[in-house]
């Protein structure tokens, strides 16, 4: 499962999968300390900046918004450094200049291009979307087209041999053209695209808004409106990659706002939440829906080479050792917390169906290690060795509180339960079949009856820390 540092990291859910996301707002590294095959990203380029005009005749385009990339499938990425670079918004134009083009966004090949500059007479340039076309005679131009996957074309501007009704047409959004103009309307910014990437739904790469004594409007998505006032565009919103507006006014020192940073987002499911220190941690090389959350020190917990399905083991609170190893598979499997330390927990070679594992309380070695099949359910309380060991097949319940050696240990077949109370070394070594067995020990002079080992019908007394058998 991946796991990488570098910009700022947030752990979100989303549909039921929580991720781990890392975001750049300015060029950084991307560094993959563990590689996968489940990485996505979110790559939003600089956004262009609106023409800018103080002539009563000549109606500029807006800004064409950054162009954007979102992958379709995961990508995978060996242990590495990747750089990310994130583009710039183009900056604002001055008096009678064409607006600027935003920089790219690039990370591991990929590059989502800059918004283009919205035009001052004609035609914008080529961008991730392009800006808006400008006009400044009887002459209509249409838009430019986007590149191709990244965003839209720019709007067209409206030609007139009357100069107040000329306008320029809106900057291209991702997901929309930028409008066009109509008389003496600018032309809207092009709608981006809304995403939910990080944890909340937003909109980016929208288009800036075109010039004309009606001022078109911004794109949803970060892109601003065209403006005839004294205080120049407003600049498009960083992080969306936003195009600005075109301005037309006759004020002095007035320019179109700069176009809206970008950003680069990439993510991948979260690992699971380890307190403490961990090796081997959900180490997964089949198909898996478990999770494990571990506080205190673990090592190869929840290996699994199989198949794992609804299996949800929960907190480990001290020292593990092969927590939940599953070479087979495991169906139904709920598994609870251990409080101490454990060796080698829920080891698993064939199948387990059903099976629940309650708190160990103590300290465990080999709790629950099934080579066969089994639905068996073991409890402790204190010390334990060797707990449940089969090889078979058996539905066999231990529930032990004290000290015990190689309880329940079964080579063949059982139904067989065992409730301990002190302490007992050996009990219930079975290598046969015992079917439809109930064996209770307690503390004390108590018989148990009912059981057969080898075929065999035995009593036996618990006597101390020794249970003795009479065939």
């Amino acid at each position: 499962m991946t796991d990488a540092s570098g910009g700022t990291v947030t752990t979100v859910t989303i549909s039921g999968t929580t991720y781990k996301v890392h975001t750049f707002t300015a060029d950084g590294t991307f560094t993959v300390t563990t590689g996968g095959s489940d990485i996505e990203y979110l790559m939003i380029a600089g956004g262009g900046s609106g023409g800018r005009t103080n002539s009563a005749t000549i109606a500029p385009g807006g800004g064409g918004a950054g162009g954007m990339l979102i992958s379709s499938s995961p990508i995978t990425l060996a242990v590495g450094s990747f750089p990310v670079v994130v583009g710039v918004g183009g900056a604002g134009s001055a008096t009678n200049l064409d607006g600027s083009k935003g920089t790219s966004s690039t990370f591991n090949g990929l590059t989502a291009e800059g918004g283009s500059g919205g035009d001052l007479t004609t035609s914008a340039l080529v961008g991730g979307s392009s800006g808006g076309s400008g006009s400044g005679s009887s002459t209509s131009f249409p838009g430019t087209a986007g590149t191709a996957g990244q965003g839209s074309a720019g709007g067209a501007n409206f030609g007139s041999t009357t100069g107040a009704l000329r306008a320029g047409g809106g900057g291209g959004g991702k997901s929309a053209a930028g409008g066009n103009a109509s008389s003496g309307v600018g032309g809207n910014g092009g709608a981006g695209t809304t995403v939910n990437f990080n944890g909340t739904s937003t909109s980016y790469a929208g288009g800036g808004g075109g010039a004309g004594t009606t001022p078109g409007s911004g794109g949803i998505g970060g892109g601003t409106a065209a403006t005839t006032g004294a205080t120049g565009s407003t600049p498009g919103t960083d992080g969306l990659g936003g195009g600005s507006g075109a301005v037309k006014s006759a004020a002095t020192g007035v320019s179109s706002g700069k176009g809206g940073d970008g950003i680069v987002m990439i993510r991948y499911p979260a690992p699971a939440v380890s307190y403490g220190q961990a090796g081997g941690d959900l180490t997964i090389t089949g198909s898996s829906t478990a999770k494990a959350l571990i506080s205190g020190n673990a090592s190869g917990v929840l290996t699994i080479t199989g198949s794992a399905t609804g299996v949800a083991p929960t907190p480990a609170y001290g020292q593990a050792g092969g927590y939940l190893t599953i070479t087979g598979s495991a169906t139904g499997v709920v598994l609870t917390p251990a409080y101490g330390q454990a060796g080698s927990y829920f080891d698993i070679t064939g199948s387990a169906t059903g099976v629940v594992l309650t708190p160990a309380y103590g300290q465990a070695g080999g709790v629950l290690t099934i080579t066969g099949s089994s639905t068996a359910k073991a409890l402790i309380s204190g010390n334990a060795s060797g707990v449940l060991t089969i090889t078979g097949s058996s539905t066999a319940k231990a529930l032990i509180s004290g000290n015990a050696s190689g309880v329940l240990t079964i080579t063949g077949s059982s139904t067989a339960k065992v409730l301990i109370s002190g302490s007992a070394s050996g009990v219930l070594t079975i290598t046969g079949k015992a079917g439809d067995n109930i064996i209770r020990m307690f503390v004390g002079d108590q018989p148990v009856t009912g059981a057969y080992i080898n075929g065999q019908q035995v009593t036996a007394i618990y006597l101390g820390t020794r249970l003795l058998f009479f065939v």
